[in-house]
């Protein structure tokens, strides 16, 4: 077919037109996720490992299951058998449902997507945030954060958990407070405890947004708190296989995050003080948290001069300052207990002190044309080199783990050498998500939060604590139980084998490290060792996986 000069003349105006469209300010947000894309695409680009080996592939694989099944929530979920769960409550519904389009083709590929993208939308949605609320300078601030977070949170950012999708949804709370209605509050409130359990953190936003709104304007909008409170309560009970029952344990999770550690099992991140917080603090993020400080010691000076020029010229920003101000301080006394909970500290106490700092810049004039040149050009390299500094420390992290396929080759093992449904016990519960991904055509002995089998039965967590840590078969706290070393091996081994195979129904046992890092009990291996009551059917070629079967 012949174009001819008219029809080229509109294709032409067309494509002109195009870009002219997309070169408008309003669409700068498109280039910013692409900038962020192709940044986060450039850390697997030089790995073949994913930023973990454990919870991203449960979430994928859970969602494939709903896929391929034709389900919108599954039922019964008897792939953990000692966590007392008859029903499976997906207290991360959404979140499932958003993975869905993502389970075609290769599922580790669709982690990494996965991952890049979470991250990507973040910091689009921190650049949204800055520019909605005018602040001076939003792509310079949002390049900043990637330079001066904490390395071991931009490493969260991305696995993909429903954290994430947490945090969105508090973000969205931000938009919406610079709008007037309050329905959206009650969707808002609805959506989120559909997606993440952590409905204290919206509420404590709310709360203290209309606190401050009073404090600050002498408005009264207590709606915003209720309509958020409501669509919680309403999204709870539309939680899959969500019972009353249920009600108490849901609404008192924020008290499991300050109650004293009375488990001994050694998670690092949920013992930072243990193992000191500041290893997770590299030099990026002490900028970080100094900036925080300033933005800290400038809102009291603001407190105390509230006559002064400054703080009226801002009072309107006040209320939604001070939220995120008190919304920061309580994150980082969490995070004390908690490391997990960097990921909500950082992203809420960035935005405070960026406010905050553009108050103080604002009051700041540069005469010299030169020096202010001459500043931003010292900036700018200097955000270069900390983004280089902070992407190589989570290149590190990503290849100091072990790749994906560390339990590939024993699932397979296991699908063709066991009846279906038959219990594998695991030596740690971690290792769970990964040999979900692999295998559901056998059940596992635990693979949620250690806690749930703590709730289960206690008898039973200390049976398999102690087994695990210490290669010794008791069933109470470990300052209870004889030694393993005042112990028989031959001994010791039987008793072990014996409860592995009545207690948690179990003949096979899969040995598996979830970091180099990660030590085996030296007891633990001696009782395998034991060929009366053990045998080895199974060495992996290429990792310290193996599999033994009980005599």
């Amino acid at each position: 077919m012949k174009i001819n000069h008219q029809n080229f003349i509109r294709i032409k105006e067309t494509i002109h037109s195009f870009f002219l469209k997309f070169n408008n300010k309003n669409f700068y947000f498109i280039y910013i996720f692409i900038l962020f894309f192709i940044l986060f695409s450039i850390i697997y680009f030089f790995t073949s490992n994913t930023a973990s080996v454990d919870d991203p592939y449960f979430h994928i694989k859970y969602a494939y299951l709903l896929r391929t099944n034709h389900l919108l929530y599954l039922i019964d979920f008897p792939w953990v058998q000692f966590t007392g769960i008859d029903k499976f409550i997906d207290s991360t519904f959404i979140f499932h449902l958003l993975l869905i389009p993502f389970t075609f083709g290769n599922l580790i590929y669709s982690i990494k997507v996965l991952g890049i993208l979470l991250s990507s939308i973040f910091f689009l949605l921190i650049y949204l945030i800055l520019k909605k609320k005018k602040n001076r300078y939003p792509f310079f601030w949002t390049i900043l954060l990637l330079g001066i977070a904490p390395s071991y949170f931009i490493f969260r950012g991305l696995l993909v958990r429903p954290e994430m999708l947490s945090i969105f949804l508090l973000f969205v709370f931000i938009f919406l407070t610079f709008q007037k209605k309050n329905w959206p509050y009650f969707l808002l409130g609805a959506i989120y405890i559909l997606s993440h359990s952590s409905y204290y953190l919206l509420l404590g936003m709310a709360f203290f947004y209309v606190l401050f709104l009073y404090i600050h304007q002498k408005k009264i909008n207590y709606r915003i708190f209720l309509f958020t409170l409501f669509g919680i309560i309403v999204g709870f009970i539309l939680i899959p296989n969500m019972e009353l029952s249920n009600f108490y344990r849901y609404f008192t999770s924020p008290f499991f995050i300050i109650q004293k550690e009375d488990l001994t099992v050694s998670i690092r991140e949920l013992n930072p003080l243990r193992y000191g917080i500041f290893e997770y603090i590299n030099s990026n993020g002490v900028i970080f948290i100094s900036l925080f400080v300033f933005a800290i010691i400038f809102r009291i000076y603001l407190f105390l001069n509230k006559a002064g020029e400054i703080f009226i010229k801002n009072k309107a920003k006040f209320p939604l300052i001070d939220t995120l101000f008190i919304i920061s301080i309580l994150l980082f006394v969490i995070s004390l207990q908690g490391i997990r909970f960097i990921q909500y500290f950082v992203p809420f106490a960035f935005l405070f002190f960026v406010f905050m700092l553009d108050i103080a810049l604002k009051e700041l004039h540069f005469n010299s044309v030169l020096i202010k040149k001459s500043f931003q050009a010292f900036i700018i390299i200097f955000i270069l080199i900390l983004i280089f500094n902070n992407f190589t420390i989570i290149l590190g992290i990503i290849n100091e783990g072990y790749p994906p396929q560390l339990l590939e080759a024993s699932s397979g093992w296991l699908k063709e050498n066991t009846k279906r449904g038959e219990v594998v016990f695991l030596r740690n519960w971690s290792s769970f998500p990964l040999a979900f991904f692999y295998n559901h055509h056998n059940y596992y002995t635990m693979g949620f939060d250690y806690r749930a089998t703590y709730n289960y039965n206690q008898k039973l967590f200390w049976l398999w604590q102690n087994i695990f840590e210490d290669g010794n078969p008791c069933d109470q706290s470990p300052d209870k139980c004889v030694k393993s070393q005042h112990q028989f091996v031959s001994e010791r081994a039987r008793k072990m084998a014996e409860a592995i195979k009545n207690d948690f129904r179990s003949k096979y046992i899969l040995v598996a490290p979830v970091v180099p890092q990660d030590h085996i009990s030296n007891y633990f291996l001696e009782n395998l060792e034991q060929e009366k009551y053990f045998k080895k059917v199974f060495q992996d070629e290429k990792f310290p996986v193996s599999i033994y079967q009980i005599n």
